[in-house]
């Protein structure tokens, strides 16, 4: 009796659900229901039982999803285009019941998210199941121009580009309540670039809520750069708060003129909620038109918050992006910093200084440019030699330099003695990798091993 009244409850009923979301599952756990497809089975199944477990079990059910596959399966027209392990589905050309359409819509509004989970490592073939994108221009087609969104509290959205994706249909998926947008595209040689640039411009203005956008492109064959064509429909979110732009440095596929980048980032000026930027442009060379340091008076992001760069160079193109980027509201900064000698890495270190004062949070690992000067002089000095310009940042309240597997300086008493009297707010420091300095009794490099 005591169960029975138990399993009245809605709030047990979830709570025993939503154990079952695909969204917790972690391979790396002793879990029994091994893959997605066990676990949405047991919800299925439970849906069936009565009207009380369907009002729970569905929405747990539908309410976070790897892909799109479960919401295409729900049409007739939906079938395998080849029996493989990765089981690739696309959508006939052919009419669809009007019920299958208002099924269709009926679970879109379930939906809340769409996005891959990489704690779940696959062990069944249907964990691969996915939508070729050229599904979409005929689920466009179907639907037709109706007014609600087919996906109306879609949250998240994650989604894999392939070039047969209709750059025009993925706006069917957006909503004015989708929150974040993840992009990234498989290894795959063709013609990115026109498809990323129309795909943005007739899908963004759609997702007007639009709070965290990511662009991820790691991919060697992915010939894809920054553009002004792709940050000018970015500039339209003016809720954007995160904002990822990952692009390949790989070949010269991938070169961009540095002035293009500047270009691009400019363009990208209303966006003054941005508290966050992760940045890699491209392959950045010399252009013919570079602006001089300093030609930009205006902040671009006021509120910005959080700065990543992946790699940025200690040289002049570097010291001009870090000015573009300036912003006295930064308090983390990540970045790589390739130099060429000493004093190219200490004139970096000057500059980032300049352009974030308050910096409470600084991580940044350094690269040298095996192409660059380098001179015994430059071997084994005090880091204190390079970073005493980043001592003027009173804020600095944590510090991770790691030395990495060939450090070329060494921390010493003096260089902690002069940390600790410049950052008097210091919580964290992580120097691990440099060595002590030197012997002061003269060495022979020869000696050294």
């Amino acid at each position: 009796m005591a169960a029975r009244k138990a399993l009245n409850s809605e709030d047990v009923l979830h709570c025993v659900f939503s154990e079952f979301s695909t969204d917790k599952f972690d391979y790396q756990r002793d879990d029994p229901l091994h893959s997605e497809s066990a676990r949405r089975g047991v919800l299925a199944q439970s849906a069936c039982v009565c009207k009380a477990f369907r009002d729970i079990a569905l929405p747990v059910l539908w309410t976070h999803l790897h892909n799109l596959a479960p919401f295409f399966r729900l049409l007739s027209t939906c079938k395998t285009v080849q029996e493989t392990y990765l089981g690739p589905r696309a959508l006939d050309e052919g009419p669809v019941p009007q019920e299958e359409l208002k099924r269709l819509r009926y679970y879109g509004a379930l939906i809340r998210s769409v996005a891959w989970n990489n704690r779940a490592t696959p062990k069944t073939p249907g964990f691969y199941d996915y939508i070729e994108g050229s599904s979409l221009k005929q689920l466009r087609r179907l639907v037709g121009d109706a007014p609600d969104p087919l996906l109306p509290n879609l949250d998240i959205l994650s989604w894999k580009l392939t070039l047969t994706v209709d750059p025009a249909s993925l706006s069917i998926l957006m909503s004015p309540n989708l929150k974040t947008l993840q992009m990234d595209s498989v290894y795959d040689r063709g013609e990115w670039q026109p498809l990323l640039e129309q795909l943005l411009l007739m899908s963004l203005p759609t997702a007007s809520g639009l709070e965290h956008l990511s662009l991820k492109f790691n991919g060697y064959y992915s010939e894809l750069r920054l553009s002004s064509e792709l940050t000018r429909p970015i500039s339209g979110l003016c809720s954007l708060r995160s904002l990822v732009l990952l692009f390949p440095t790989h070949n010269t596929w991938n070169e961009i003129r540095l002035d293009v980048v500047v270009d691009a980032l400019q363009l990208l000026a209303p966006l003054t909620r941005l508290e966050r930027l992760e940045f890699r442009p491209g392959h950045i060379i010399a252009g013919s038109t570079v602006p001089p340091p300093g030609s930009q008076r205006d902040v671009l992001f006021p509120n910005l918050q959080q700065l990543k760069f992946h790699v940025i160079s200690c040289g002049p193109s570097g010291r001009i992006l870090l000015q573009t980027l300036r912003a006295p509201s930064l308090r983390h900064l990540e970045a790589i910093y390739e130099y060429r000698d000493n004093a190219e890495l200490k004139g970096a270190f000057a500059v980032t200084a300049r352009c974030f004062p308050n910096l409470q949070s600084f991580w940044s690992r350094i690269s040298h440019d095996d192409e660059g000067d380098h001179t015994w002089d430059d071997w084994l000095s005090p880091l204190t030699e390079v970073i005493s310009p980043l001592l003027s940042m009173r804020s600095v309240e944590i510090l991770v330099m790691p030395g990495g597997l060939r450090p070329e300086f060494t921390v010493g008493d003096a260089d902690i003695d002069a940390i600790s009297a410049a950052w008097s707010h210091l919580r964290v420091l992580n120097l691990a990798g440099f060595p002590p300095p030197m012997p002061t009794d003269e060495v022979e490099w020869e000696d050294i091993e």
